[in-house]
């Protein structure tokens, strides 16, 4: 069985197709790079989460983000007090 590799990554996010090494004349082995976010971006990722998880719990919009970190450290303070017993 032959698997296409390009195929394979097609789909993938982050990995950009760079170009073919050849190995010993005979062997064609693609090579990828991965794309990295930036931290902004991770972190707007990390808040459009940590609202999403804050309405799930809640069941309402926050007032601002504020209230959502807010929340987030009662989970980590009740985490730490729950582990402690």
């Amino acid at each position: 069985m032959t698997i296409d590799v390009l195929e394979v990554f097609d789909g993938a996010m982050n990995v950009e197709f760079k170009e073919l090494a050849y190995y010993e004349e005979t062997i064609e082995l693609p090579v990828f790079t991965l794309e990295e976010d930036t931290v902004e971006e991770w972190n707007a990722k990390a808040k459009k989460q940590n609202i999403k998880m804050f309405v799930a719990d809640t069941g309402k919009q926050p007032k601002d983000y504020e209230e959502v970190l807010s929340w987030i450290y009662c989970l980590i303070e009740e985490e730490k007090h729950e582990g402690v017993a």
